[in-house]
């Protein structure tokens, strides 16, 4: 009797400590049972608020989608009655019948869109659990396939040819690398001398002599003769006199040619011609079949080397070096044959 009384006293200090009614089952069995009722319908609320909220996402990513399809079919729509106008020219036709087209392919790609693996525009039926129960409503997706969506899309997409641009000057594509002359250019034919920058060379037309005093003479004046045909330079030359005398000035216009640097060109080599004083420094040598910006008409014609013409614009397989130009890759397109 005795152990039952403490048993009970245990029991309800207990309860006392815990603030609860309940410390195991058997205090409340029916009690317990209700609660777990309850617990339960609360769940299973939460778990069909869920469902509603992701029905909700559903539903407004479709509506999403058909605000464009609205918009879209407003512009065909449009484009349509503009196509009417008469006045429109044939590439304006062609203009408002490729975005037409671009518009009937955007719904169209828009009819199988999905959403976790649910059609969004198939008239599909679908049922949504909105209740602790089990309770459920429907709604039908919208049908872009039905009559009035559809027909506004139906028949083949056109797709235009590709778009070129339209020349209007004869043009070539190129079948092998090369470059495009940005100035006018002279291809020289063969081998060629140009004087370096910073000296001045007369080529003499007629014997001369010439005396560091007294100057240049067409008769024997005591000084160095320099035959006809050969290249003296303004200066110092080793084993010459120093020419500090313009021979044009002493004698007249036509006893030499005078040529500076961007002008001479010589198909001889000047240092090896005549019994002038060039030395080899003065010169650089080129070799055939290279381009050059100086123009060898100016060039007295016993001198010229045979050459080539070639305008601003036209195109050669050749280097052209110094000349101003531009790199042309293979199938590339020309103006210039």
């Amino acid at each position: 009797m005795m152990r039952s009384s403490v048993g009970n006293m245990n029991d309800s200090l207990a309860r006392l400590s815990s603030g609860s009614r309940m410390l195991n089952p058997a205090d409340d069995a029916a009690g317990l049972a209700v609660a777990t009722k309850f617990t339960s319908q609360i769940h299973r609320l939460d778990a069909a608020r869920n469902v509603v909220a992701n029905t909700l996402s559903f539903i407004q990513t479709a509506d999403g989608y058909m605000q464009k399809i609205e918009k879209a079919i407003n512009r065909m729509g449009e484009l349509a009655a503009l196509a009417n106008d008469v006045t429109k020219s044939a590439s304006d036709l062609e203009n408002y019948n490729f975005e037409f087209q671009e518009l009937k392919t955007q719904i169209r790609d828009l009819q199988g869109k999905k959403m976790n693996g649910l059609n969004l525009f198939q008239g599909e039926n679908i049922a949504v659990t909105n209740g602790a129960f089990g309770q459920t409503y429907t709604f039908d997706t919208t049908d872009l396939t039905a009559t009035n969506y559809a027909r506004a899309v139906d028949d083949e997409v056109y797709v235009p040819p590709p778009f070129t641009w339209e020349v209007t000057k004869d043009v070539w594509a190129t079948s092998k690398a090369g470059y495009m002359l940005r100035e006018d250019a002279n291809k020289i034919t063969e081998p060629y001398y140009t004087v370096k920058s910073g000296v001045s060379i007369y080529h003499l037309q007629q014997n001369a002599w010439y005396d560091e005093t007294a100057g240049w003479s067409a008769t024997d004046n005591g000084g160095t003769l320099y035959n006809s045909g050969s290249f003296i330079k303004m200066g110092v030359s080793a084993g010459h006199p120093t020419i500090t005398h313009d021979i044009t000035s002493d004698l007249n216009a036509s006893a030499a040619d005078f040529y500076v640097f961007g002008e001479f060109i010589s198909k001889s080599d000047p240092v090896a011609t005549g019994n002038g004083n060039i030395e080899a420094s003065d010169i650089d040598s080129h070799a055939a079949g290279t381009f050059t910006a100086i123009d060898p008409s100016g060039v007295g014609a016993s001198i010229a080397p045979a050459y080539t013409s070639y305008a601003a614009g036209s195109f050669t397989t050749i280097d052209p070096g110094t000349v101003s130009n531009t790199s042309i890759s293979i199938g590339d397109v020309v103006a210039v044959n």
